[in-house]
């Protein structure tokens, strides 16, 4: 029996390690799938490779979604012209908080004008309970604004509010970042965006938990084990 404890024990502290996100507008994750070192910046330890292709980046509004396996979240959404990621960092949208496990977008995030005909790094950063992990996309940056993306939208769960991360707002002229914790404050609200079309945010504080599906997740990681340990036995 403390056999199938420790097997359990190891089991949940996997899954909740490998609950990380993904940039899933525009796309074209540094990295792709491979997520193992998402807590280390500036892009979840990955680099621009010569010959990379890159995504266009609408400075006039881009939608910006990510997949998220954490019940609550604090995001930057930042971009810079330095390729190798190290500096130069703009934020792009206001930081802002996910409630609720799931898909999330912003409809319109803007780049500066100057930018246009460029290539740079799309940094997305998270934090959770996890500490802050790091997604880039590699992007060319184009004039105008993005056409409608029906992918842009909350799950029915997500509530997006705006918030004042400290931590986060460090990063925009820190050279190197680090996958630091710390708790937010919320901004004033005036409302808030619910699940269903991606919405601008307002209001709210940070810290998070895994639930629903990643809970799942954790069940069938536990069912996994038990009958492994049972085999064992």
């Amino acid at each position: 029996m403390a056999r199938i404890t420790a097997l359990l024990s190891t089991a949940l502290l996997a899954t909740t390690a490998s609950a990380h996100f993904s940039i899933t507008i525009p796309g074209n994750q540094l990295g792709g799938r491979d997520q193992g070192n998402q807590n280390t910046g500036p892009c979840g330890g990955h680099t621009v490779e010569d010959g990379a292709e890159t995504v266009d980046f609408h400075v006039g509004g881009q939608q910006v979604a990510v997949m998220d396996l954490h019940s609550r979240s604090d995001w930057l959404i930042r971009g810079t012209l330095d390729t190798g990621a190290s500096s130069g960092w703009e934020e792009l949208y206001p930081i802002y908080q996910t409630r609720g496990e799931g898909r999330s977008c912003q409809p319109s995030v803007r780049a500066p004008e100057e930018w246009v005909g460029k290539t740079g790094v799309l940094s997305v950063v998270g934090q959770a309970e996890d500490g802050n992990l790091f997604a880039c996309s590699y992007v060319s940056f184009v004039e105008g604004t993005a056409d409608a993306n029906s992918e842009c939208r909350n799950g029915s769960s997500i509530v997006i509010d705006y918030v004042e991360n400290a931590d986060l707002t460090a990063l925009l002229s820190n050279t190197t970042d680090s996958g630091s914790e710390s708790e937010s404050e919320s901004a004033s609200p005036s409302a808030s965006s619910t699940g269903g079309s991606g919405g601008s945010p307002n209001g709210g504080s940070a810290a998070s938990s895994l639930t629903g599906g990643a809970m799942a997740s954790i069940a069938i990681t536990f069912a996994a084990a038990v009958g492994g340990a049972v085999l064992m036995m």
